[in-house]
């Protein structure tokens, strides 16, 4: 994990570097792809997180985006659309799998009701942590 920490520190700062040198809104998105998908596989190489690896990259450069004016405004605004519709697109990816995998369990008695105690466990749980936080 300290490595996907450093590494990520380390790849947002070049990749900060780089938007900062480039002028073209459509290069500046394909570095941001590039940072993500290059980074990834760096990492995964180098045997160090790849995930924590790229969020911390993406704080970094998300940070430097949004405070540190390296980008025009119509780059940080396409970059922004750019990463909002890929996390649109793979939200709806990730629940049309869930439904898949949900079309292939197999229901029986035993099954239903451990799902059905298991919500009520959760419902109250959730219950007693909302009484609790108007007293905060």
């Amino acid at each position: 994990m300290g490595g996907g920490i450093a590494f990520g520190v380390l790849s947002g700062w070049i990749t900060s570097k780089a938007l900062r040198n480039v002028n073209n809104y459509e290069v500046e998105v394909m570095i941001t792809l590039a940072l993500v998908m290059g980074g990834y596989s760096l990492a995964e190489v180098l045997g160090i997180s790849g995930p924590i690896a790229m969020v911390v990259s993406g704080l970094f450069v998300g940070h430097s985006i949004h405070t540190k004016n390296i980008v025009s405004d119509k780059t940080e605004s396409y970059v922004t659309k750019f990463w909002e519709l890929i996390d649109v697109l793979f939200n709806a990816l990730l629940f049309l799998l869930i439904g898949l995998e949900f079309i292939s369990i197999n229901f029986t008695k035993l099954g239903i009701i451990a799902g059905i105690v298991g919500v009520v466990i959760v419902f109250l749980a959730d219950l007693s942590r909302l009484k609790y936080s108007f007293y905060y």
